[in-house]
């Protein structure tokens, strides 16, 4: 049994909700960066601050959104995830998750 598989357990219902959220925080970084970009095209110059801040925390969002897509892509994938069969991995499935 692989190293993973002793803690590493969800249902699928979990798992497409985990993919779900990603994506949407995903998706939607990006509809804000596309979004701004293109109405500040013209006065790249005179962004302030508090806009570069909030770039900067939605560019992250987005880079840790796609890589956790991918981390759990490849656990699927890989069969390092494993569906609880008993009450303690169920109690152990909510801290996964």
């Amino acid at each position: 049994m692989n190293a993973k598989h002793e803690w590493f357990k969800l249902n699928k219902r979990i798992i497409y909700l985990i993919f779900l959220y990603y994506i949407l925080l995903l998706l939607g970084g990006i509809y804000y960066i596309v979004n701004f970009i293109i109405k500040n095209i013209e006065t790249i110059e005179s962004i302030g601050m508090k806009d570069i801040f909030l770039l900067s925390i939605i560019f992250s969002i987005v880079g840790s959104s796609s890589f956790y897509i991918r981390k759990l892509y490849k656990a699927c994938i890989n069969n390092d995830i494993i569906s609880p069969t008993n009450e303690i991995d169920s109690i152990r499935e909510v801290g996964v998750f």
